[in-house]
């Protein structure tokens, strides 16, 4: 379905010259994929006529906007149209939304314009007005062959099996049996220090967001089990990562994680509703289901997070915000003893 999906663009991409598209999904590597695949795969499209922006520290600036409207100002020569992709069009300051304006509205009509998005709600009323809306599939069809290649080691890598694209291929590339033997890695042990120090490794490459979602769910699982005390000098002791991590990354990367599990948690106690989940084998993993809750605070650590991992200036108090969210979580469902 997906591969159809994006066949289908990529065919009608010279129907779409003179057009502003947002593409859609919540997804961000996926995003990134489907970025690169037009580029590469639309017939007669020179890379000398396609232009890439994406967020710099955090933000699209009024700079990138001038790039795009000169770079929109010749004809191509190369190919019979030019592209502009824009990655995380949510990230576009005021400053550079309000200067973008006319040229989205109205590009040349040899450009095409194609943003990505995974808060496309959060985009003001005047950007998605010139917008021509396309939700992107996710590819589905991985995840079910994921899940027939790991059937034997299902109980491993369920933090894992309805992650991001981009880790779903790694894992299907990947030598299967050098998979399970680094999840047995982090879900045999208990030593607090080896998880600490695998959530501080980095998030640029997909082996180190891998070890960071195996840390994170089985650093969770490890201080559950503990008294109050040991407890707080635990969590407290995360901090320390800021010394090696991008303070920001580290913190919305963290509070996705936090979403995905509470949210699928909250569905997997009320019901059998699968399909709505997004990560249903971590819940599944952390035995939530077995867990009583508190409904009011999931739903405010859920926005408190949401804030967090839409947050593109680090403006926070990094080790109380770290410490807040296992603290958070750990109320959420009376885990404090």
């Amino acid at each position: 379905m997906f591969e159809e999906w994006l066949e289908k663009i990529i065919i009608n991409m010279n129907s779409y010259k003179g057009c502003s598209l947002c593409m859609v999904s919540f997804d961000g590597t996926l995003n990134k994929h489907v970025a690169v695949e037009i580029s590469k795969r639309t017939e007669g499209l020179s890379p000398y006529e396609v232009m890439t922006i994406k967020p710099d520290k955090g933000n699209i600036k009024i700079d990138s906007v001038r790039e795009i409207k000169e770079f929109s100002l010749c004809r191509p020569v190369y190919s019979d149209k030019k592209v502009v992709i824009i990655n995380d069009i949510e990230t576009m300051t005021v400053e550079a939304i309000n200067a973008f304006l006319k040229i989205l509205e109205e590009p040349p009509d040899f450009m095409i314009i194609i943003a990505f998005t995974t808060r496309w709600n959060s985009l003001l009323s005047t950007v998605k007005s010139r917008f021509l809306k396309i939700n992107i599939p996710f590819p589905m069809e991985m995840r079910k062959e994921l899940s027939e290649r790991f059937k034997e080691n299902l109980n491993l890598i369920a933090p894992v099996i309805n992650s991001d694209y981009e880790i779903i291929r790694y894992l299907l590339e990947s030598d299967k049996e050098s998979i399970v033997e680094t999840a047995k890695n982090y879900f045999d042990t208990t030593d607090i220090d080896f998880l600490i120090d695998s959530l501080s490794v980095g998030l640029s490459t997909v082996p180190e967001r891998l070890g960071f979602i195996f840390s994170y769910f089985r650093f969770l699982t490890v201080i559950s089990a503990m008294n109050e005390k040991n407890f707080f000098n635990t969590v407290a002791s995360v901090g320390r990562v800021k010394e090696t991590v991008d303070p920001l990354e580290f913190l919305k990367y963290l509070s996705k994680n936090g979403i995905s599990f509470l949210h699928d948690a909250f569905v997997c106690k009320l019901g059998t509703r699968w399909k709505y989940m997004d990560n249903s084998g971590a819940a599944i993993f952390f035995g939530t289901q077995n867990l009583n809750f508190n409904s009011n605070i999931i739903y405010d650590t859920i926005r408190h997070f949401e804030v967090l991992s839409a947050a593109t200036v680090s403006k926070f108090n990094f080790e109380l915000e770290v410490f807040s969210h296992f603290f958070r979580i750990a109320e959420c469902f009376f885990l404090l003893k």
